[in-house]
């Protein structure tokens, strides 16, 4: 088969076409090379930064107990405990002082086997709520130096259920007496039984702790000291309350044997 020549040239078209097309590819592959080149060039001087971390924080205690629902327990609306308590402390209830409002309400707590405490208190207003009121919140010691570790509390167990009887009381400055603005009787627990139960109301009369006094100081075991009392009517002490009272006493002698020692 005889090839076509141009007419200008002599030259085959098929010589000059392929000639072309080399020199175009030649052309594409330099450029794309440059381009790949440079590319690379603009995608490693960026600054490598770094995605944002996702923080998954998982509920706390205090917003569980929170978020989780309060136990409830139906109280007779009848019963001397809650009928005493509105008669004792409605709204608009006048003390002449802070001290007469917290003494009533320590003698209707200790009748009753219901502890109410301070929960915030100033020379305006005062919040008397029961000790099983608010939640616990867990108290974090931070190290105070990179070179002392975080301090470990032990754990213990909160009587904190989020229980809304509260007194809420504020001081009148016209009439300088102290008025009931708040008052909630309810409690979402069972009332404890056992005198026993709460610190504030295990106290001995003057009479029994000079006793147990004279007790300790004879070296009378705690559990016999104990048993005498329960046997003289006295039910709301227990072991560690007598142990209380033995540090006490051995804190107080330490003391007067060191001032005797430091006298000329």
């Amino acid at each position: 088969m005889t090839e076509k020549t141009g007419p200008i040239n002599s030259q085959p078209i098929t010589n000059e076409i392929e000639t072309v097309l080399q020199r175009h590819m030649a052309s594409y592959n330099e450029n794309m090379t440059g381009f790949v080149q440079q590319t690379l060039i603009d995608v490693n001087s960026q600054p490598l930064v770094p995605a944002p971390a996702i923080s998954l924080r998982l509920p706390t205690p205090e917003i569980k107990a929170e978020l989780s629902p309060k136990p409830t327990i139906e109280m007779d609306k009848n019963s001397p405990i809650l009928v005493e308590f509105y008669e004792t402390f409605p709204t608009g209830q006048v003390f002449d002082s802070l001290a007469s409002l917290r003494s009533t309400a320590l003698e209707y707590g200790k009748k009753y086997n219901v502890a109410l405490t301070t929960s915030k208190s100033d020379k305006t207003k005062v919040y008397l709520i029961c000790k099983h009121g608010g939640y616990y919140r867990k108290n974090i010691k931070k190290a105070t130096s990179p070179d002392k570790p975080m301090v470990k509390t032990r754990i213990r167990k909160s009587l904190k259920n989020g229980c809304s009887c509260l007194i809420y009381a504020r001081y009148e400055k016209k009439g300088d007496f102290w008025t009931v603005r708040k008052s909630i009787g309810e409690h979402n627990h069972p009332i404890a039984e056992d005198p026993r139960t709460y610190a504030m109301y295990r106290s001995l009369e003057p009479e029994h702790l000079a006793f147990v006094h004279k007790q300790l100081k004879d070296s009378v075991c705690i559990s016999d000291i104990v048993r005498s009392l329960i046997e003289s009517g006295v039910k709301n002490i227990v072991s560690k309350d007598i142990e209380n009272i033995q540090q006490d006493l051995k804190r107080k002698q330490a003391k007067a044997m060191a001032v005797a020692v430091a006298l000329p």
